[in-house]
């Protein structure tokens, strides 16, 4: 398991860690960081932080989602696929068990019963925390490839070439913020130590 969880972490689709108090930024540092002082007087700088502090809430780290599209799995094949979950350490399932936690919470994913269940892993890297991930490499073989096209992106700066201003919007973890199918939410289910759980939402972009 060691191996797999160390060498194959790009075959896996990753859940990316939630914060403890999501609605927390610090100020100063988004002066710092975006050089506010060179740019602003006090005055503006002030009328910002204030602004930021009305509208905190926008800046929370917890997952929207959205009811305008619903993202759905075809198979190829009708054949169930149903792994068992890997063996793992008495820490690696407790840090499952808190990350599994936190998606329970915020609708992430919910208790179900699947004919189909792929493992839940740990990937290790030196330097960098454990992250939780899925193991689909089975579910990939049986999946219908779906292809999309993808904007010209020389055609799209052109479009705002001669803005005065342009708003970027970072969706927090955007993948999760599109709602699965009912069928795809069976299909993208995973299992760990005896639990079977549905995904609600993309586990990945």
């Amino acid at each position: 398991l060691e191996t797999e969880t160390t060498t194959s972490s790009e075959l896996e689709e990753d859940f990316p860690y939630m914060l403890a108090d999501p609605n927390v930024f610090d100020f100063q540092e988004v002066i710092e960081t975006n050089n506010l002082r060179e740019r602003l007087s006090d005055d503006q700088i002030g009328q910002l932080e204030n602004l930021l502090v009305k509208y905190y809430r926008i800046f929370s780290n917890i997952p929207g989602k959205t009811n305008l599209v619903e993202h759905d799995i075809e198979l190829i094949c009708d054949k169930p696929i149903k792994h068992k979950p890997y063996r793992m350490t008495n820490r690696q399932n407790d840090l499952l068990k808190a990350e599994i936690d936190k998606m329970l919470k915020y609708n992430i994913i919910e208790p179900g019963a699947s004919e189909f269940t792929s493992p839940m892993i740990l990937v290790e890297t030196p330097g960098r925390e454990p992250r939780p991930c899925i193991d689909y490499r089975k579910l990939n073989e049986i999946t219908r490839t779906q292809f999309y096209p993808i904007p010209n992106i020389e055609q799209r700066v052109e479009t705002v070439a001669k803005a005065r201003y342009i708003t970027l919007i970072d969706l927090t973890k955007g993948y999760w913020q599109i709602p699965l199918s009912k069928r795809a939410q069976g299909i993208a289910a995973f299992a760990t130590s005896g639990v079977y759980i549905d995904l609600c939402a993309c586990p990945l972009a």
